[in-house]
């Protein structure tokens, strides 16, 4: 299992459009590249968001990264150019520990 996490750090007086805007058209969007198999959107604080991109492969994040992510990024740009400090990683499931 492949986590593409991306966590987004706002102005706070944009927090809740940030919030709006992820959970009403980035996410449903991102969802329907049809390259994730769950999406989970957190929050921190007044003003940091976390959104955790879960892949069953890595081939499912490399065809999101080459034929969505452009346009993705730039919707995200568009709708906040100013004001919101981004950055991405990428984690590799190595173990589930259950009770």
């Amino acid at each position: 299992m492949i986590t593409y996490e991306v966590t987004v750090q706002i102005d706070p007086q944009r927090a809740e459009d940030l919030q709006r805007y992820l959970a009403d058209a980035h996410l449903p969007d991102m969802l329907g590249t049809g390259c994730f198999t769950a999406i989970h959107l957190e929050r921190t604080g007044e003003s940091t968001f976390r959104s955790r991109y879960e892949c069953a492969a890595q081939g499912d994040l490399d065809r999101y990264l080459a034929d969505f992510a452009p346009a993705m990024r730039g919707d995200f740009a568009r709708h906040f150019p100013s004001g919101a400090s981004v950055s991405r990683t990428v984690w590799t499931r190595v173990r589930d520990f259950r009770p």
